[in-house]
């Protein structure tokens, strides 16, 4: 493992925190006895499928915050805009292509 990458534990330590959570609560809403989970965040233990599920579930978190810290997570809108762009037809590419001009260059393309 490279230095700069962030182990399970960590990440779902972040969340925790970030929710106001203790261990106790978190064990509790994810169904581990408190020493399971703090098994977790030590990382001496890493998470099943069922717990994993479980951890989605009960805190609604997306599951890329379990496995990416949050400057490398993707970004929600762009890749809506991606997907959207994948349906365009040439036509519609072109006119967006035009209009994205417009709006980051105003003024440089006076018709």
């Amino acid at each position: 493992m490279r230095e700069e990458d962030v182990k399970f534990g960590d990440l779902l330590r972040r969340i925790r925190t970030e929710r106001g959570l203790t261990q106790q609560k978190m064990a509790e809403k994810i169904d581990l006895s408190i020493r399971q989970y703090q098994n977790l965040e030590t990382n001496s233990q890493l998470p099943g499928y069922n717990v994993l599920r479980n951890i989605v579930e009960q805190l609604q978190v997306n599951p890329c915050e379990l496995f990416f810290q949050k400057k490398d997570m993707p970004d929600p809108k762009l890749e809506e805009i991606q997907h959207l762009v994948t349906r365009c037809s040439e036509q519609q590419l072109e006119m967006l292509g035009a209009l994205l001009k417009v709006m980051l260059n105003p003024g440089e393309n006076d018709f």
